[in-house]
């Protein structure tokens, strides 16, 4: 085989190797794009200054946030911060999934739901002026809610955070 020749096999091994990789990533890529999430997140607040109930009442409800939570790891926390609006501080969202925290009729596992408020991004309840959690069974889990009423810069702030399986 001439010396043009093996550049040519050289230069056709070489694209071939590039399309293989090109098609790995296309799959690969389309799979995890194609993965649903295991939960879809929403954070929202209503502001609870107003002494009066029917002032409260009409109110606008503000999502702040809303995410899709796609791997849970167990015993691995999920945590994520957003801020309040108006305010100086952050509502801390935190997913935590464990197969011995609460046993069930169906099975071992839960879903435990924690909203805490913090200045700066990072997560400390002690620290926290309100804090409040949530736990459901995992298996059967459809739908958790944890709702906290916080005093964040003279303003009293009620904050759900709702996650449901798709």
């Amino acid at each position: 085989m001439g010396h043009d020749a093996q550049l040519a096999v050289g230069r056709i091994t070489r694209e071939m190797k590039l399309i293989t990789i090109l098609g790995l990533m296309l799959l690969f890529s389309g799979l995890c794009c194609a993965q649903k999430p295991e939960f879809s997140c929403t954070i929202a607040t209503l502001n609870l200054d107003s002494g009066n109930s029917a002032t409260i009442e009409k109110q606008h409800v503000s999502e702040i946030a809303h995410f899709n939570v796609n791997e849970t790891m167990e015993e691995e926390p999920i945590i994520k911060f957003f801020r309040l609006p108006n305010t100086r501080w952050f509502a801390v969202f935190r997913l935590y999934t464990s197969d011995e925290s609460m046993v069930s009729k169906s099975g071992i596992g839960s879903i435990d739901l924690e909203l805490s408020f913090a200045r700066k991004r990072r997560r400390n309840i002690l620290t926290s002026p309100a804090s409040a959690s949530a736990e459901t069974p995992f298996k059967i889990f459809d739908t958790v809610r944890v709702t906290a009423v916080a005093r964040l810069d003279n303003h009293r702030r009620l904050v759900v955070a709702e996650c449901k399986a798709p």
